[in-house]
């Protein structure tokens, strides 16, 4: 898969465009590499037109509400890793992923467990929001 670059001005965040632009009322299910440029590309002809999809995605927020994280091996600079995580849904408003850290080589060995756990909230009423279609469709499609 190819990715086309950043906008000069900088790089765009890799967010759902999950609530629909004034003008197009749609959504979209950001791919794997998709970034606001290419999906602006796409959608509006150009890159450089990405904060207009930034705009129409605040009122919604998925911060990390909890984090915890087991380092069972080192990692160093160099090292080749693999990383595989798995999305579950813990209530219409929030959900967590499970991160495995793997250091590839022979043998290969798990070097860290990490989870994160997400709540959706409301960005101007702040308070608990339920998740964007995209993300639940998400979290459905990956989850084990």
């Amino acid at each position: 898969m190819s990715v086309k670059p950043a906008p000069p001005s900088g790089k765009a965040p890799a967010v759902s465009a999950t609530k629909p632009p004034p003008a197009g009322g749609r959504t979209h299910l950001v791919a794997q590499g998709e970034t606001l440029y290419i999906i602006a590309q796409r959608y509006y002809g150009s890159g450089a037109k990405w904060p207009a999809i930034l705009d129409a995605n605040r009122d919604v927020a998925v911060p990390v509400s909890k984090s915890q994280a087991d380092y069972l091996r080192p990692l160093t600079c160099g090292d080749k890793v693999s990383v595989t995580l798995t999305p579950s849904l813990l209530g219409p408003d929030s959900y967590a992923i499970s991160y495995e850290l793997y250091r590839l080589g022979h043998p290969e060995k798990l070097a860290a467990r990490v989870r994160t756990e997400h709540v959706c909230t409301s960005s101007h009423a702040r308070e608990r929001h339920a998740l964007p279609p995209a993300i639940a469709a998400w979290i459905k499609h990956h989850s084990a």
